[in-house]
């Protein structure tokens, strides 16, 4: 996109931009792999094949929706689940309880090149930078402590704190308060159209895409790399 494209973007002068975590600043590997690495050291070793299936079986069963009525229940019941559908009948309840514990022990995630070089240079534009996910509190401190990022973000919003999940409106409505903004002052940047550009829209703020395939419809408002943020007009 160019420059002059970018700046036309935007409807209002922003002060604050708000993140979503995985897929947008953070590169998160598939949930199997992980899933898979804990069985495997629990003695349990099964084709990636299985549990890939086993886990989107789970997913239509537990609806990701029911997390801030569930809260951190949901990963343990979805744990629940999940083996059952692999077949595994012994002690399922400990094993269960051990992959939500040991969780971020064996996920591997890692920044995107571009984006821990991206939010230090919009601190230093002095605009207030924040996330909002769909995670829950102890889950979020920890991927953060994971990379390094604990104190960098003047906002940090999660199901717990939000009580709500995106898209819904009252969980951005929410770190914009904490922000002491008004909703058109904020701008929202997130890799899902659902769930992140829609949800923000919806909820007042500014939104654009983070698109690094370049597979969004073309009137979306979308970026396809962070630096990009850094020639809006802000």
């Amino acid at each position: 996109m160019k420059i002059s494209q970018m700046k036309g973007c935007l409807m209002h002068k922003i002060k604050a931009i708000l993140f979503d975590i995985g897929g947008t600043l953070v590169k998160t590997e598939p949930m199997h792999e992980t899933f898979k690495r804990i069985l495997k050291a629990k003695g349990i070793d099964l084709p990636p094949e299985k549990i890939t299936i086993a886990l989107e079986k789970t997913k239509k069963e537990l609806d990701i929706k029911k997390m801030p009525e569930l809260r951190q229940d949901f990963w343990l019941k979805f744990n629940l689940i999940a083996l059952e559908n692999l077949g595994i009948k012994y002690d399922i309840l400990s094993l269960a309880k051990a992959i939500d514990k040991e969780w971020w022990d064996y996920a591997k995630i890692s920044l995107y090149p571009e984006a821990l070089t991206v939010l230090h240079k919009l601190k230093e534009k002095h605009l207030k930078i924040g996330i909002v996910t769909n995670s829950f509190q102890i889950d979020m401190e920890k991927g953060l402590s994971k990379l390094n990022l604990r104190g960098l973000f003047d906002v940090e919003v999660n199901i717990d704190s939000a009580g709500k999940a995106k898209p819904a409106k009252e969980i951005f409505m929410f770190a914009v308060r904490k922000l002491c903004l008004q909703l058109s002052e904020v701008l929202f940047v997130g890799d899902e159209i659902e769930t992140d550009y829609k949800g923000a829209l919806n909820a007042g703020l500014q939104a654009m895409l983070i698109d690094r395939e370049n597979k969004a419809n073309k009137h979306i408002k979308k970026m396809r790399n962070l630096q990009e943020i850094l020639l809006l007009d802000v």
